[in-house]
């Protein structure tokens, strides 16, 4: 299912083509797991640091 998602993301030009599927696992983990160690709202933690995520893997037109 999120591989679709993921698809769907590269076809409409959302997410830069590099990242793979495989990519997403590790970085999810890293957002999940930082949100957990870092003192304060988990949820909102969470929040931030997908956010940065999300923002970091967009597709930016260099041009």
């Amino acid at each position: 299912m999120f591989g679709e998602l993921l698809d769907r993301a590269h076809a409409a030009g959302a997410v830069d083509p590099a990242v793979s599927r495989e990519d997403m696992v590790p970085l999810m983990c890293g957002v999940m797991f930082a949100a957990s160690v870092h003192p304060g709202d988990r949820a909102a933690n969470a929040r931030r640091y997908l956010t940065v995520l999300l923002n970091g893997i967009a597709e930016r037109d260099e041009g």
